[in-house]
């Protein structure tokens, strides 16, 4: 089992892996836009799921961590389903909006994750964290405002209001996906709370597939969705490990670092230029 350093080294350390986290899932979200215009949502995130064994496995294995099944896996299933909706909501965003666009309306779930924490995890939420998701939030309210649509998507457009809608609902679960990671993360291991998601995962978007399974035909389409798979499992043992460590409250608004590597990775990926609103 991989044991944990105490006090100002352990929160580093928290920290430095939740935002290594928000950069490999900007990084897989990104592909998974390109690979999402010629496949189905729920296959990109089957294979890519199925490929995230692989680092999630040889993590275990590192770290000498034994468990595959959880004790409390009734809670692990219930986050996992969570942290699933929260993806597929997210992913089927990317094809109406730009990715940093998406990212600034699903930024509503640290003020989520900071509103429930001392509820439901008898945290303290500081000044400062308080005041990083206030201004974040704000920034969402601004984007969702009349003029949305300057150099990014179309308000008008009923594409960009579902897509609006899905980022936002996916920011719901992500938020109590993150809450459930901190209430079983302690008395868990994060292989089995990763075999868990993963397996959950497979079920959930497996069972399209029966309707919806396209066999690629190029070399490149499977390659994209094996990287999908490395840079999520290597996003998810990140976040996993970084919420094991530190509290809910002060780690969630790292999430809007995701905004500049979605921004980034947009604009060079895709050339999506996000819109007026976010920028500022």
């Amino acid at each position: 089992m991989t044991t944990f350093p105490a006090g100002p080294r352990r929160d580093g350390a928290a920290k430095a892996l939740v935002c290594l986290s928000f950069f490999l899932f900007a990084v897989s979200d990104v592909i998974a836009k390109h690979v999402s215009r010629d496949f189905s949502v729920n296959q990109v995130i089957f294979v890519s799921a199925a490929v995230t064994f692989v680092p999630v496995l040889l993590f275990m294995r590192a770290t000498g961590d034994r468990r595959y099944l959880p004790r409390r896996l009734g809670l692990c299933v219930v986050r996992s389903l969570f942290a699933c909706i929260s993806v597929i909501l997210l992913v089927e965003s990317f094809g109406r909006l730009p990715v940093a666009d998406a990212y600034t309306l699903s930024f509503t779930a640290p003020l989520i994750v900071a509103a429930l924490s001392g509820l439901f995890l008898g945290e303290r939420v500081g000044t400062m964290q308080w005041a990083a998701i206030v201004v974040g939030f704000a920034g969402v309210v601004v984007v969702l405002g009349p003029g949305y649509g300057a150099g990014g998507a179309d308000a008008a457009s009923g594409a960009a209001q579902v897509g609006m809608g899905l980022a936002l609902v996916s920011a719901v679960f992500f938020a109590l996906g993150i809450l459930l990671l901190r209430r079983i993360g302690t008395s868990e291991s994060a292989g089995s709370i990763l075999i868990v998601f993963l397996l959950t995962t497979l079920v959930v978007t497996g069972v399209p597939l029966l309707w919806e399974w396209r066999t690629p035909s190029r070399v490149e389409d499977w390659g994209a969705m094996v990287l999908i798979g490395f840079a999520a499992g290597g996003a998810h043992i990140a976040m996993v490990s970084a919420f094991r460590r530190g509290e809910a409250a002060r780690l969630a608004p790292f999430q809007y670092t995701q905004l500049v590597w979605g921004m980034v990775l947009g604009l060079l990926v895709f050339g999506d230029r996000p819109s007026l609103q976010v920028v500022t």
